[in-house]
């Protein structure tokens, strides 16, 4: 017969099993209400995949996911320094050129090939900013074993985009002591090599030459295009009437469309800021409270001049980094800084009127979140504030073109303060692709931003 149970003991296994249970069923309650408070902590993903996304429209209240980033080419750190040259985006594969241009698939970050240059010891001096829709875009190259912003482009090559093959390459004319900026324009007819103060035109399927234009002893012709117009700085300062002038080329001829005269000045310093429309910053002295702005019409008659020195501060010169300009229809958009380009210094975003040279509107940045201006879309000017420490957060603002009413946008991932001041910033639809200037300072060099879904 089996013992009768003890007085008040029952089933202690019973018990310890049920006590058990009931445990484990209040930590699975309290992990779901904590689940359910909190959300799902696992990172955000992306709307869709990178190929899907060139064709989306961008939105700036949409926080961003890092698809995927890429070192600089072996041997760019250290001693190195190579400055990035341009970036292109045609069908699936992303092209950023630095010591050389490295073609990544647009979906997955990888490596897919480097073009090789056309003479062995060449370095990238720009790429061409678009392409033609086949998909070719254009190179310049500089000779010289340490290059530097005094370094002549001496080679022009033209690139698929899709593969890094050479269509064709061309060694260009360089007259000694000679380089001015340098740029080039692609269309779907030519490639138009505008450096070392000669013009120079390209049959873009076979490289054969089309013409070509040089500024003349002791003269100084660049300037910069779009489509099939080229507008230059022209200068003569020493042996010619008038001394300086701003000319409007058709590209398809080298025929002058029409020429207006500037400032007559030896230490003339110009920048062609925009060819369509017409747009051009001018310094006729040493002392930037002389220089303005100022655009064209289709006859060429200077429209009203914007002042280079600003209560906010100073324009800064040129169309280089990390100058920004950005030009819409009639309106301009740039960022002054109180002291030089200043980051922390504070600033003002601020838009100008282009016919009548008058401020339109501006917003002050603040001490703290620089912005770097990224594009115009539709009727919004796009730009990402940045803060001053690693924890700050880098975010997206819109700015109303017509009335410069700013909304903040969406958020970057957590990343260093820095991370698109010292960039280019392109968007291709709903992307973001941000390369940085300098390699040899700053890894990862090229990164790719596709809004969360």
């Amino acid at each position: 017969m089996p013992a009768p149970p003890r007085p008040g003991g029952g089933n202690r296994g019973a018990l310890l099993g049920g006590l058990i249970a009931g445990i484990v069923m209040i930590a699975l309650i309290a992990g779901v209400l904590i689940y359910v408070a909190n959300g799902d902590d696992s990172p955000p993903k992306p709307k869709a995949d990178a190929v899907q996304l060139v064709s989306d429209t961008f939105d700036p209240a949409t926080d961003r996911v890092k698809l995927w980033d890429a070192d600089a080419e072996p041997g760019s750190g250290g001693s190195d320094s190579y400055t990035t040259t341009g970036q292109w985006l045609y069908d699936k594969t992303l092209v950023a050129g630095e010591k050389t241009l490295v073609g990544y698939d647009l979906k997955t970050g990888q490596r897919l090939w480097a073009v090789n240059p056309p003479s062995s010891g060449l370095t990238p001096c720009t790429m061409s900013t678009e392409l033609t829709k086949g998909g070719v875009g254009a190179v310049l190259y500089t000779s010289d074993s340490s290059p530097s912003t005094t370094s002549a482009c001496d080679w022009v090559q033209a690139v698929d985009a899709a593969t890094g093959e050479e269509k064709w390459h061309a060694e260009l004319k360089v007259r000694e002591n000679s380089r001015t900026s340098a740029s080039l324009l692609v269309n779907e007819d030519q490639v138009v090599a505008m450096t070392n103060n000669v013009i120079t035109a390209y049959d873009i399927d076979t490289g054969a030459e089309k013409w070509s234009g040089d500024a003349g002893q002791s003269c100084y012709r660049y300037g910069k295009g779009e489509g099939k117009t080229l507008i230059l700085v022209d200068s003569c300062p020493y042996n010619r009437e008038p001394q300086n002038q701003v000319l409007s080329v058709d590209s398809t001829n080298g025929r002058i469309l029409w020429k207006t005269k500037i400032d007559d000045s030896a230490f003339l310093r110009a920048a062609v800021l925009s060819a369509n429309p017409p747009v051009v910053q001018i310094n006729p002295g040493t002392a930037a409270s002389r220089g303005y702005i100022v655009s064209f019409d289709e006859n060429g008659t200077p429209r009203g001049q914007i002042k280079q020195e600003q209560s906010y501060g100073t324009l800064l010169e040129g169309d280089t980094f990390p100058a920004q300009y950005l030009i819409k229809d009639r309106t301009l958009v740039t960022t002054i800084y109180k002291q030089s380009f200043n980051p922390y210094k504070g600033g003002t975003v601020i838009a100008f009127d282009l016919i009548s040279g008058a401020e339109r509107w501006h917003s002050d940045i603040g001490t703290d979140k620089p912005i770097r201006l990224v594009d115009i879309a539709g009727e919004s000017v796009i730009a990402i504030q940045s803060g001053q420490i690693s924890t700050d957060q880098v975010q997206l603002l819109s700015y109303g073109l017509s009335a410069g009413t700013v909304t903040p946008g969406g958020k970057f991932p957590d990343q260093g303060s820095n991370s698109f001041q010292n960039c280019t910033v392109r968007m291709y639809g709903g992307l973001l692709v941000s390369v940085v200037r300098y390699t040899s300072e700053y890894v990862p060099w090229v990164a790719l931003y596709a809004p969360s879904g």
